[in-house]
């Protein structure tokens, strides 16, 4: 099982959380699986050592810069990833967009898609980039994962994927995080004036 981790190793919140995540529990449920994460790192910037501790394998790809293959990707839809990694029985892309591939099965996962309902919201470079590979991501996935039944159901409305196709995979609770004591929810309320109903957003 090969696991593309490039999300991990350069940003720290959203898909990356959720890959790093992935390649921390994954794991302990693989069984006699192998697993390998892969990820370019041409500029040798290392692998995140939070990355290593319960890994089968890891591979960073040093010796061809990753812009230049996910610019050929994206324009030609071309060289396959097993060139560089060797063949898989199933290649999983946790960040909305599935690399070519000669032979093995692949899933992907879609987050959501925002980026298709407001496209006023998107940052237009990644916009037009997902545009551009979204359509052949979900033709040539053998399933799509995706964070609740919700974005399954906008996934199928907005691109014709066959409902039984798609995987809701709701995102677990890092061990980490919990509710705060309540008395501390209380301090925190009065010392911030609120004292009316309130949303706390947490995220990019």
């Amino acid at each position: 099982i090969c696991l593309d981790i490039q999300p991990a190793v350069v940003q720290r919140a959203g898909v990356g959380r959720y890959t790093r995540a992935l390649a921390q529990y994954l794991p302990a449920f693989a069984n006699s699986d192998h697993i390998t994460l892969w990820y370019f790192d041409f500029r040798r910037r290392g692998e995140d050592p939070a990355l290593t501790s319960k890994c089968v394998n890891i591979r960073a790809i040093r010796w061809f810069p990753g812009r230049a293959v996910r610019y050929a990707w994206k324009v030609w839809n071309w060289p396959p990833l097993d060139w560089f990694l060797g063949p898989a029985d199933l290649f999983h892309f946790p960040n909305f967009v599935r690399s070519p591939l000669r032979r093995g099965r692949s899933v992907t996962t879609i987050h959501d898609v925002s980026f298709l309902r407001f496209p006023e919201h998107a940052e237009p470079a990644n916009l037009a980039y997902l545009r551009s590979r979204i359509k052949d991501t979900v033709i040539r996935s053998d399933a799509i994962l995706t964070d609740s039944a919700f974005s399954a159901d906008e996934i199928a409305d907005t691109l014709g994927v066959p409902r039984h196709r798609i995987f809701p995979t709701p995102l677990g609770l890092d061990p980490g995080l919990g509710p705060p004591a309540s008395d501390r929810i209380a301090t925190d309320r009065a010392a911030l004036g609120l004292e009316k109903p309130y949303l706390l957003h947490v995220g990019t």
